[in-house]
């Protein structure tokens, strides 16, 4: 039973991939063109990886793109309505 749950636990998380991480230093440095192509590589690379569509969403927010970054930020409460960050 606990091996069940672990199993059912970790199919659904999804660990950052190497390209959520170059978006978020992109996206520190400004550079927010960037950041959306790192973000946007990183949600296809790890599509249940909220945090990659956050991201996004925050690169969206930057660029004054206010209805990507709606989509995006809905795309990371879907995948993880905990995660307060993209609400």
């Amino acid at each position: 039973m606990l091996l069940l749950l672990h199993s059912l636990f970790f199919a659904h998380s999804a660990a950052p991939p190497r390209s959520f991480h170059l978006g978020r230093q992109a996206l520190r440095h400004h550079k927010h063109v960037k950041a959306i192509e790192l973000f946007q590589q990183s949600a296809q690379e790890s599509p249940n990886f909220a945090g990659s569509y956050t991201g996004l969403g925050m690169a969206h927010v930057a660029l004054d793109q206010p209805r990507k970054a709606s989509n995006a930020f809905h795309q990371a409460t879907v995948l993880d309505p905990n995660d307060g960050s993209a609400w």
